[in-house]
């Protein structure tokens, strides 16, 4: 079961920003609810950028939306299109999501930190990875200017899952030194019309 929908718009952010809002509020809903694309990381090539493409003209943004808005979010938007100068251009539930990160560090602390958060991934995400710990006893010190290290970590892998958990292991790790991560790709399937 999708645990979020994506729904593409074309339109105005602040448009969509002031709609979402008055929206979740009136359901009581907390605002982590619908999250924005300028706001996440989404790969480029995946479900927005792909329909981004295939649309002309316009502010193009995708809304990921909790799984219970996201039929009644896509159908007010489509309901309100006129009025707020909006287009309602696709409605996909996401099956899952997926990134990939690398990182390379002289420093076992920030190794065991990096290593930490690898070993308590969030519920719903599986990872594959490389990691790669060399000790060179020949080299000189630990410092960061050196120009080969006594010590390197070295880890490239995927993480995989839900959406929820897999977007907040991304955010857990880009705000790690020495990590790279990639932006999301999202997985999906259409939303047909109800009703």
């Amino acid at each position: 079961m999708a645990d979020w929908h994506a729904i593409v718009v074309d339109g105005p952010d602040a448009a969509l920003r002031a709609f979402t809002a008055g929206f979740l509020a009136g359901r009581g809903a907390p605002r982590a609810a619908v999250l924005h694309g300028p706001d996440i990381p989404v790969e480029p090539g995946s479900f927005s950028e792909r329909l981004q493409a295939r649309l002309h003209g316009g502010r193009h943004e995708v809304l990921l939306v909790d799984s219970s808005l996201g039929v009644a979010l896509a159908a007010a938007l489509a309901q309100e299109a006129d009025g707020l100068g909006i287009r309602v251009a696709e409605h996909a539930a996401l099956t899952g999501a997926s990134f990939e990160f690398s990182a390379e560090t002289p420093s076992r602390d920030a190794a065991a930190r990096i290593h930490a958060e690898l070993e308590n991934l969030p519920a719903g995400v599986t990872l594959a990875q490389q990691e790669r710990e060399e000790v060179d006893p020949d080299a000189g010190g630990v410092e960061l200017y050196v120009p080969v290290h006594a010590y390197t970590f070295r880890v490239k892998g995927r993480a995989t899952g839900v959406v929820d958990g897999v977007l907040a292991l991304h955010r857990r790790l880009k705000g790690l030194d020495f990590v790279s991560a990639e932006p999301l790709h999202l997985a999906e399937t259409p939303v047909t019309s109800q009703g």
